[in-house]
């Protein structure tokens, strides 16, 4: 369980994970609180400059504004403590662009991807 096929040790320590499958979700809103379906969807790990793979709409019809900034699908793509992910949308009623800036912690060697920082819901006020 430690070893790889070649016998030697693995770079990570052996631990026991849990099968739950973490995400972090945001959810963009108008000025009036209604979620917003927006258009030109990126997530960027900083770090790498790289888009995350995975990330994107949850369901537009049964969780309109809410999309993936990154989930444990992605978790080799972070490199342990203080990665940066950047969400940029556009809302199509305004053609208003916002930011968000989100820490998450993970790697190859984690079990889960973790949020640090970052906001629950962004909101679009024009």
């Amino acid at each position: 369980m430690a070893c790889n096929k070649s016998g030697s040790r693995k770079p990570c320590a052996t631990q026991v994970c849990t099968l739950e499958f973490q995400s972090v979700v945001v959810k963009f809103v108008d000025k009036q609180g209604q979620p917003v379906v927006v258009q030109n969807y990126r997530a960027v790990n900083l770090t790498t400059g790289r888009a995350v793979s995975g990330a994107g709409a949850i369901d537009a019809v049964k969780k309109p504004g809410y999309y993936t900034v990154i989930n444990d699908s992605s978790i080799e793509q972070l490199s342990g403590l203080g990665n940066d992910i950047q969400v940029t949308a556009v809302n199509p009623a305004t053609n208003q662009s916002l930011t968000a800036n989100f820490e998450i912690s993970g790697g190859k060697c984690a079990c889960h991807i973790n949020k640090i920082s970052g906001p629950e819901q962004v909101v679009f006020f024009e």
